[in-house]
């Protein structure tokens, strides 16, 4: 099972958030975290935590952070928010595997 918290929550401009995503999954090393902005069906990917390492989308690197360890636990921090720009639905999933490398840009 994987669970996220805070479920919901409200910062304004400049303020700074962080996201937690725990698993209790065996054999499952990775956690990946995603963007969904308002009025968007697709949902971006702004990085995961892996046992070994981090990895960050570039599009996300300059008010976004992951850390953690994607084996149990791992943290999405928010930096200097930006109003709209940020306010968005945030997802966090468990994988096994983070091979993203069938994935073209």
């Amino acid at each position: 099972m994987v669970h996220q918290r805070p479920v919901a929550l409200t910062e304004g401009p400049g303020g700074n958030v962080q996201l937690t995503c725990s698993h209790t999954i065996p054999d499952y090393y990775v956690i990946l975290w995603y963007k969904q902005s308002a009025g968007e069906t697709a949902m971006k990917l702004i990085g995961y935590a892996n046992t070994k390492s981090i990895t960050m989308e570039k599009s996300f690197e300059k008010h976004f952070n992951v850390s953690g360890d994607g084996g149990k636990e791992a943290y999405l921090h928010l930096v200097s928010l930006r109003g709209p720009e940020h306010s968005a639905v945030y997802y966090c999933a468990a994988s096994q595997h983070s091979d993203l490398s069938v994935i073209t840009h």
